[in-house]
C-alpha cells in the first residue's frame, strides 16, 4: 500500500486483513514502494495517486509492467487520472467498508 495519511493507512491495513491479506506493507513514498515491488512478490497494491503533492504513476507503471493488480485510492476523480491508467479500479475518498470491498474485488478479478 502506498499512502501518506497515517490514519487512513491503519484503516486500510485493517480492511485488508479482514479481507484475508496475509501481509500488509505500508509505504510512505514512491522510492520505498519501488524497492518493495522489485524485491518482493506482491499479490495486489493500493496506491494513492499523489503523495505530498507528487504523483505515484512511476509505481503504477512498474506494477502494470509486472502484471500486478492494483487500484487507486484517491480524492481525485477518474478524469484526473493519467490516460494510461484511467481504466484502473478507483476507490474515491472518503469511502466506506462496502466500497472498499467492491473495489478490492474488482481489482483482484482483473
Amino acid at each position: 500500500m502506498l499512502e501518506d495519511e497515517g490514519l487512513l493507512s491503519l484503516m486500510l491495513e485493517d480492511l485488508l486483513q479482514e479481507a484475508g491479506a496475509r501481509e500488509v506493507v505500508i509505504c510512505r513514498n514512491t522510492a520505498e514502494a519501488l524497492r518493495l515491488v522489485e524485491a518482493s512478490p506482491i499479490g495486489c497494491a493500493i496506491l494513492d495517486v499523489s503523495l505530498h503533492g507528487r504523483p505515484t504513476y512511476d509505481v503504477a507503471d512498474v506494477l502494470a509492467e509486472r502484471d500486478i493488480p492494483f487500484l487507486f485510492c484517491t480524492g481525485l476523480n477518474r478524469a484526473d487520472l493519467e490516460a494510461r491508467h484511467s481504466h484502473r479500479p478507483l476507490l474515491l475518498k472518503p469511502y466506506g467498508d462496502a466500497e472498499f470491498r467492491a473495489a478490492l474485488a474488482l481489482t483482484l478479478r482483473r
